[in-house]
Formats: structure tokens, C-alpha cells, sequence
């Protein structure tokens, strides 16, 4: 057995994978169509204070980006028996990334927002969606379980937590891979210098 099985998470990560692209899809249309309004400045002005905890190049880069994204990751994972946070994640996330890359885009370039957003994106996102994934087997067995108590009936959610915390791993360290290339590679790429 995989330490990582895909096949028994992939409905898992086939919803995960479309509420990100949703959420991606409708902050793309705002962007695109300059709809964007209070809310969308609002999240844009919350992102601002970020970027001065992020010096390329440097270590403790790499600590706060992973455990800004790994606190993310966690809160779609550890609240999962509430099904809506593992949702509000990926559409929230998808959504800032849909809008910011299309104003990036739109303002700069394409080149500059590809830039600016590939070397860490592709370990990244799937993190986020794993990690999504990882919290709807869980939060979808602890309702299962609810349901079956009610209904005089046993399941024991076990199975599915040990599946679950395997993805969360995986996600774990596509996150930390992320922000090592977010600190030292995305900078090359956009043409910064150490």
C-alpha cells in the first residue's frame, strides 16, 4: 500500500480541486472585469502587511511562509468536522489568487504574475487542495459517524482519520518545498538578485 494513495482520496481531491477552480474562476472574472470592489480592496490591503516579513533569500523567510500556509492547511484539516471550513479555504484562496494574478496581469504582465506566482505555485496549491482533501475524508467520517449513532449503527472513523492524516503529511511537505522556492527561486525568476 502507497503511503500516499491517490486512488482511494481522488473524489476527495476531484471536489477539492473544483472549489479551488471556482473560487479561482470568480476572483479571475472580478479581476478581468475591474469589479472590484470593497471586499476585494479590503483583502487586498490585508495581504499588503505580509510582504515585509518576506526578504528573498533569507531562512526565516522560509519559516514564515511555511507556517503561514501550513496555518492555512491546518484550519481546513483540524476543523474539518465542519465541513464549510475545508470549502471556505479553497474558495478564499482561489479566489485571492484568481484576483491577484489577474490585476498582476492585467496592471504588469502575464510573464510577471507567472513569475511571480509558478515556481511556488505548483507545490502550493495541490498542498492546499490535499490538505482540503485530507479534511473533507475526515470531517465526511465524523458525520458519517454522527449519522450512524443516531441511527443505531457503528462506524468507526479511525480508518478514514489515519487516510486522512497521510494526505495531511503530504501536504505538509509540499508546503515547506513551497516556501523554499517562494524565498530563493521565485526571486530569480522575477529577476531579483541575492
Amino acid at each position: 500500500m502507497s503511503m500516499f494513495p491517490i486512488k482511494e482520496n481522488l473524489r476527495y481531491l476531484v471536489f477539492s480541486s473544483a472549489l479551488f477552480i471556482l473560487g479561482f474562476s470568480v476572483g479571475m472574472g472580478a479581476g478581468l472585469t475591474g469589479a472590484v470592489g470593497t471586499a476585494e480592496n479590503t483583502i487586498l490591503d490585508e495581504l499588503e502587511p505580509l510582504f515585509q516579513f518576506y526578504q528573498p533569500f533569507a531562512p526565516l523567510t522560509v519559516v514564515f511562509l511555511f507556517l503561514k500556509n501550513l496555518l492555512t492547511a491546518s484550519i481546513a484539516y483540524l476543523f474539518s468536522p465542519i465541513i464549510i471550513f475545508p470549502a471556505a479555504v479553497l474558495l478564499l484562496n482561489g479566489y485571492v489568487l484568481g484576483l491577484v494574478g489577474t490585476v498582476v496581469s492585467t496592471e504588469v504582465s502575464l510573464e510577471s504574475s507567472l513569475a511571480a506566482l509558478v515556481p511556488h505555485g505548483i507545490f502550493e496549491i495541490p498542498a492546499l487542495i490535499i490538505a482540503a482533501a485530507a479534511g473533507f475524508r475526515l470531517g465526511f467520517s465524523f458525520l458519517k459517524k454522527v449519522w450512524c449513532i443516531l441511527n443505531h449503527r457503528n462506524h468507526s472513523v479511525s480508518f478514514d482519520f489515519v487516510r486522512s492524516l497521510r494526505l495531511f503529511l503530504l501536504s505538509t511537505i509540499l508546503l515547506f518545498i513551497a516556501a523554499i522556492m517562494e524565498t530563493y527561486v521565485t526571486p530569480l525568476v522575477m529577476g531579483v538578485t541575492p
